[in-house]
């Protein structure tokens, strides 16, 4: 798997000829760290998951009832439905969002004497690198999400991510694996943004408060990852209701569907699970970020003074 993310990342870093910016330094350390946050925080994923593609019928249940369904039914093995996918394309995904963000910032830098951005060109570095992981989250979580729903389903349509993939390929072609593409886009760009600024925000007033920059930066990257899976909540369970169906279904026809269900509050399924997971794998992951971001710069300078 580590060779894997390592490989992704440089044929991402060519694509974005941004390798003469020393971004190649953020090779495996930022994404393997957060690795095992994506493993810890899947069963979390898979109830999320559960309660966004349930039934009308079944919106009574909550997350807690499906947990312990789950438990009782399938064991822990269960609440781990769809994990290989995301484990294996963790270092792509997350090579895409950051080289992107850190080529949007070293656009914004070279207008920048001081070397600081403002908040809103931090935003705007987030929205940007949001739209680089997109064609590989989208069949990805496709697959991912077709497994966990069959968890309340209970038709064992598929016995793993390579069986589902090849029989979703049988059936409908290789274009399935864009169904909900818009949706997974419209969900990120937006989110990714609020992901760095309030990252950035909050490690710059800790650390005007004197704490020591670790413990600032794994607060500050717990809070934005949990402040950014909330905003996405309302995107994210339409986007799994698309992707969920075993027909294509149009982005307006599910919201629409989903309000006459339960209103407003249909957009809200899952949220209490997608910022409870989000806290510690978002706090390793940006806190690695922030070091490479330290070295990139380090490394930068020391190619304009030689």
């Amino acid at each position: 798997m580590f060779f894997s993310a390592y490989n992704s990342f440089i044929i991402i870093c060519e694509f974005f000829k941004i390798l003469n910016h020393g971004c190649i330094s953020l090779t495996s350390w930022v994404f393997t760290t957060g690795g095992s946050g994506i493993v810890v925080g899947h069963p979390f994923d898979t109830i999320k998951t559960m309660q966004q593609t349930q039934t009308v019928s079944k919106t009574g249940v909550n997350g807690f009832q499906l947990l312990r369904n789950v438990w009782t039914t399938y064991g822990l093995r269960g609440l781990f439905k769809g994990l290989t996918y995301p484990v294996v394309t963790y270092g792509a995904t997350n090579a895409a969002f950051f080289c992107g963000a850190e080529y949007t910032r070293q656009v914004f830098l070279k207008n920048k004497a001081d070397g600081k951005l403002s908040y809103f060109q931090i935003y705007l570095t987030g929205c940007v690198g949001g739209i680089c992981p997109v064609a590989i989250l989208c069949p990805t979580e496709l697959v991912k999400i077709r497994l966990q729903d069959q968890l309340n389903t209970k038709r064992k349509l598929y016995s793993g991510s390579i069986d589902c993939t090849r029989k979703l390929w049988q059936k409908h072609g290789p274009l399935v694996f864009t169904n909900g593409m818009f949706a997974t886009a419209l969900r990120d760009i937006y989110t990714w943004g609020f992901y760095l600024v309030t990252f950035e925000y909050l490690r710059d007033k800790l650390g005007e408060r004197g704490m020591h920059y670790i413990i600032s930066e794994l607060i500050a990257g717990g809070f934005a990852g949990t402040v950014s899976w909330t905003l996405a909540t309302p995107f994210d369970v339409v986007k799994s209701r698309l992707q969920a169906s075993e027909t294509k279904l149009r982005l307006l026809d599910v919201v629409k569907a989903l309000y006459r269900e339960n209103g407003m509050k249909a957009f809200t399924r899952g949220m209490f699970w997608s910022a409870f997971r989000a806290f510690p794998s978002n706090s390793v992951t940006l806190f690695g970020y922030a070091e490479m971001m330290r070295w990139c710069d380090r490394f930068n300078q020391r190619k304009y003074n030689s």
